[in-house]
């Protein structure tokens, strides 16, 4: 009788684990998630229209989801400021964020979290320690009068303990030290920044005085103002005139997990009728969406973001040259390339149809996403393929960097142009063009095959090159394993050599 008792016990058990997975799977379905987005971005909007004429910014890549437009995005990292973790990377410097808030007097950074917490590690910590770091490489190169006022202050939120606060002041003339090595152009920024940076909270919990909003150029710093666009509270049921639906704090977290390939753009493009779809038809919405993209989810799984073909309102092609190198950046989208990435090479009075490069051999292509349909270049004029990023294959780029820098060496020796495209600009190709330049150029930018020699590299001339390729692709964050890998290349090819 106990065995019968304990095994009707564990049924039970596990009977009430199947209830309660299948109410939380129920909870964050599709349908919450995007709702709850839809909903947050009501209030982001109503923060941009206090200030419309500062730049909206996305901290990528959960801050994407929550406006239908940003004039620009940076990538600041929870995880440089966890607790005990706290750190500046020079692979993501964000200089442009700084040029950005300088010419317009400050700007918005948009941003949301999972944890229950007002705000993200990144706003919390991240970023007051990056403002805190600009402005004392900056107040270096100030004239002495304006650098008695400059405020180098570490300025953060009132949660954050003073224990927590002095072991990141400790660390910080360290991080100074990493700025000015890295080669960033602060002497523009010196020149073109009239007041420091300093960080401004506000959560959907933030009480705002409408009359009281001083304006930006009335402050002694230049406001960087982060906004968290969730609220800070646990699955709580919402209900609308159709349906009920369950809210998700920090929802455009962890899109790999829950967008079946929607991307923010795709959203907002149909979010009217995905949210009116309601619980029930959202995820064949969804499909339908994805579908009439003509990019299947499958092939979505190594989308990193919006990259520079995000949805950014200046409009732009999204091609951008790398100095006087010949090599470019853009994302593999076949009508963008077919009808913008032969521009570059051409003088911009000159007008060619595609079955008319054939004729002018001055560009070549490295397709990094194995989906771009360039075979009109003909042979020896394109490399496509399939390269995944290191979290689903740890050495898929490492493997193919032999053959792209012999299709670099080749095509850079006979004076072509050479565009270097991934899934969206800003991870992969990024890696391949640093491999590229460390192999194809010396140091002085002139190109020189490495072909057949050893090359000593070491980490710290890989963030140098990124930091070189970020001057003129701001918005670039290739991942550390990408980078690894390209690192690891160059290690394996010396041991050989």
């Amino acid at each position: 009788l106990g065995i019968r008792v304990l095994e009707m016990e564990m049924e039970n058990e596990r009977s009430i684990y199947k209830i309660a997975r299948s109410i939380k799977r129920k909870e964050q379905s599709l349908y919450n998630a995007l709702r709850s987005i839809y909903d947050d971005a009501g209030f982001v909007a109503e923060i941009r229209a206090l200030r419309p004429a500062l730049p909206l910014v996305a901290n990528l890549r959960c801050g994407l989801w929550y406006a239908r437009k940003f004039d620009d995005t940076c990538y600041f990292k929870s995880t440089d400021g966890h607790t005990g973790n706290w750190g500046f990377n020079p692979a993501r410097l964000n200089i442009h964020i700084a040029a950005i808030a300088a010419r317009s007097g400050g700007c918005m950074i948009v941003d949301s979290t999972r944890k229950g917490k007002r705000f993200p590690d990144s706003m919390s910590k991240t970023i007051p320690i990056w403002t805190c770091v600009m402005n004392r490489g900056i107040s270096m190169l100030l004239d002495p009068d304006k650098r008695k006022s400059w405020d180098c202050e570490l300025h953060l939120p009132s949660w954050v303990s003073e224990t927590e606060k002095s072991c990141i002041q400790a660390r910080l003339d360290q991080w100074v030290g990493v700025l000015l090595a890295s080669g960033a152009d602060l002497a523009g920024l010196a020149a073109s920044l009239e007041r420091p940076l300093r960080p401004l909270w506000i959560s959907q919990r933030s009480l705002i005085w409408l009359d009281e909003i001083p304006e930006p150029g009335s402050l002694d710093f230049t406001p960087v103002i982060l906004v968290s666009a969730s609220r800070p509270r646990a699955l709580e049921r919402c209900s609308d005139s159709e349906a009920g639906w369950s809210y998700i704090p920090g929802a455009g977290d962890d899109e790999e997990s829950w967008a079946r390939g929607l991307t923010p753009g795709m959203f907002w493009s149909n979010a009217l009728d995905i949210i009116d779809a309601g619980p029930d038809e959202c995820n064949a919405k969804v499909a339908e969406v994805v579908r009439r993209d003509g990019r299947p989810w499958k092939v979505l799984q190594g989308w990193e973001g919006n990259g520079i073909h995000g949805e950014i309102a200046n409009g732009d092609t999204g091609i951008r040259w790398i100095g006087n190198t010949g090599l470019a950046l853009g994302a593999s989208k076949s009508d963008f390339i077919v009808s913008h990435c032969f521009e570059f090479a051409l003088p911009c009075s000159l007008l060619v149809q595609p079955q008319e490069l054939l004729s002018i051999k001055n560009v070549s292509v490295i397709d990094c996403s194995g989906h771009l349909d360039v075979s009109f270049l003909g042979e020896g004029y394109f490399l496509s393929l399939d390269i995944q990023d290191s979290k689903f294959d740890r050495y898929c780029l490492q493997n193919n960097l032999p053959a792209i820098v012999e299709f670099a060496i080749r095509s850079l020796g006979k004076k072509r142009n050479l565009l270097v495209c991934c899934r969206n600009g800003g991870n992969i190709s990024v890696s391949v063009c640093l491999a590229i330049l460390m192999a194809c150029f010396n140091k002085d930018g002139m190109f020189f095959s490495y072909e057949n020699l050893a090359i000593q590299v070491m980490k710290e001339d890989i963030r140098e090159k990124l930091v070189y390729v970020s001057a003129y692709v701001p918005n670039v964050y290739p991942s550390r394993g990408n980078l690894k890998q390209v690192y690891n290349y160059f290690k394996k090819r010396k041991n050989i050599s």
